[in-house]
């Protein structure tokens, strides 16, 4: 939405914020730097030096606007850290915001009722959804191809894998406190939480990708879906990036080579 391509380039380096008269130093979950990448790249592997440079170039206020159009409802404060998502939201608000890159861009108002038939199989109640576009489709079909790209190098973690179009992305919190996975297919967002009641840390070796990615995978090899593939904003075409130097191909030679959409 600010001009900005996935396929840009920004640099994985040690990074100082001041912020209010307070120094803060991120890190990245591997304590390492990876140096310069694409931007697809640093968010298929959650990079946050990157993330938090991508907030200060465009501004904490379009992060938070964003967030309130997506229907998140805590707490939403201007900080450097909401690059990281440091803002707590109930599982149902993580699945619909999810869901919006799924459908093209446009907000469903989760319910949990659609329709109420009586004993004669009359219907005497039809929920009324709400709905909006929230992310032009253009913008909404970029990321969601970035996020398929995201889940297709987690295939091999599982034996058995869905028979459709998916796209997903993992979230951690301090020391593991929080693990979760969400994923969409053409017809169905879910999103997998794993945590304790009372919010201790699971231990430094607990990760999304071998906690709620199974559950999430399990569930969603049992659904056959009648819609196979995600449909794509009509203006946009197909490229072949290196996601590490950002050279364009003519096609998948390496590991490192994504199909985006620009």
């Amino acid at each position: 939405e600010s001009g900005l391509s996935l396929c840009d380039m920004a640099i994985d380096e040690p990074l100082t914020v001041n912020f209010n008269g307070q120094v803060w130093e991120p890190r990245n979950h591997t304590r390492t730097f990876a140096g310069s990448m694409t931007l697809a790249r640093a968010l298929i592997y959650s990079n946050n030096i990157i993330s938090i440079k991508v907030l200060l170039s465009i501004g904490a206020d379009k992060i938070v606007d964003l967030a309130k159009r997506c229907h998140i409802t805590g707490d939403i404060n201007p900080y450097p850290s909401l690059a990281l998502g440091c803002i707590d939201s109930p599982l149902i608000e993580v699945a619909s915001l999810f869901s919006i890159f799924a459908h093209n861009g446009i907000y469903m108002q989760p319910h949990l009722i659609s329709s109420i038939k009586d004993s004669d199989g009359k219907k005497i109640y039809q929920a009324t959804i709400h709905e909006e576009r929230v992310i032009a489709s253009k913008v909404a079909s970029q990321i969601n191809r970035v996020l398929m790209v995201g889940l297709e190098k987690k295939k091999h973690l599982v034996k058995q894998w869905i028979d459709s179009d998916a796209m997903s992305k993992t979230g951690t919190t301090n020391d593991s406190r929080t693990c979760w996975f969400v994923g969409a297919t053409p017809e169905l967002t879910t999103a997998v939480y794993v945590g304790c009641d009372d919010n201790r840390p699971m231990g430094v070796t607990v990760f999304p990708l071998h906690t709620s990615f199974p559950i999430w995978v399990d569930f969603h090899t049992q659904i056959i879906s009648k819609h196979k593939h995600f449909m794509y904003d009509p203006s946009l075409q197909s490229v072949y990036v290196d996601s590490k130097t950002g050279q364009f191909f003519d096609g998948p030679y390496s590991k490192d080579i994504y199909q985006l959409l620009v």
